[in-house]
């Protein structure tokens, strides 16, 4: 008896700090669809938001703000390629098993939901990030209960566990993701190496014994940068590689319109498609 007492109470916790997360986030953030997937409507930190401009050791108050590092408030280039690509092809992710890595807000795995997935594990070490999650699956219909979006009956996790180093991830039991989305996480060497041999044994599949091989996309500015030898920095225009530059004089210096070339092989990765985003391309393992 005192056991279940402990568990109903540990449950109206949770539920009670759920909703002031909740609060608290509605309260920092706007509803935005000024992005590269208007599609999709997601509460977001902006310039209309005081939290935008806090910055630390800038304000007494600082130490006070609701969130320490709240990521998840904004939308990064490689998860808006992601998402963009998955309502573009929805035949990547439709009827698949799907885990988003990092998700921040959501967008990439609301995405492969409305572009017919399965299922989705929202997977971020972040709590506020899982709860920005679930406030943004609402906004976008896709409200759920037990589990499962109630329209569509398509299965939905979240789980806060570092899953980094664990294929497959022990919270999917018997059925292991089979589309892994990555969106910007690559933004330190350590963070980088940890992750990229984690996701090439999910792409490669074979261990343990029996686990099959996951698709893996990724959308990072800083490792497309990387593996092609492109600079962040310098003259830039709207054109990209292979593509048809819009602009009457392209500034790449060498280069032709659109024909800038890499300066690296990649051996390992190809590209999957090239977006109109600041450096937010799509790569897949």
């Amino acid at each position: 008896a005192i056991t279940n007492k402990l568990v109903q109470l540990n449950g109206h916790l949770c539920r009670q700090l759920c909703s002031q997360t909740l609060g608290l986030i509605a309260a920092h953030t706007v509803v935005c669809r000024e992005h590269f997937t208007p599609e999709l409507a997601l509460r977001l930190i902006t310039p209309e938001c005081s939290l935008f401009y806090a910055r630390p050791g800038e304000s007494s108050s600082f130490s006070e703000l609701p969130f320490s590092d709240p990521f998840w408030g904004f939308y990064w280039p490689g998860g808006q390629a992601l998402a963009r690509h998955l309502l573009d092809n929805p035949g990547r992710v439709r009827g698949r098993r799907v885990i988003d890595v990092g998700c921040g807000c959501g967008a990439a795995g609301i995405a492969a939901l409305m572009a017919g997935a399965a299922s989705v594990i929202f997977n971020d070490i972040d709590q506020v990030a899982l709860e920005a999650t679930r406030l943004n699956l609402s906004i976008n219909q896709l409200d759920h209960a037990d589990g499962a979006i109630a329209a569509t009956g398509q299965r939905v996790q979240f789980v806060s566990d570092d899953l980094i180093g664990q294929w497959p991830p022990l919270c999917t039991a018997n059925e292991q993701p089979q589309v892994m989305l990555i969106g910007d996480l690559f933004y330190s060497e350590e963070a980088a190496a940890r992750l990229a041999d984690w996701a090439l044994k999910a792409a490669a599949g074979g261990r343990p014994r029996g686990s099959a091989a996951a698709e893996v996309l990724v959308g990072d500015p800083v490792l497309v940068a990387t593996i092609f030898g492109w600079q962040l920095s310098g003259p830039t225009c709207a054109c990209w590689p292979g593509t048809a530059c819009p602009a009457s004089s392209c500034t790449r210096p060498g280069r032709g319109p659109g024909q800038w070339e890499s300066t690296r092989q990649c051996r390992r990765l190809r590209i999957l498609t090239e977006l109109g985003l600041s450096w937010g391309l799509l790569i897949r393992l």
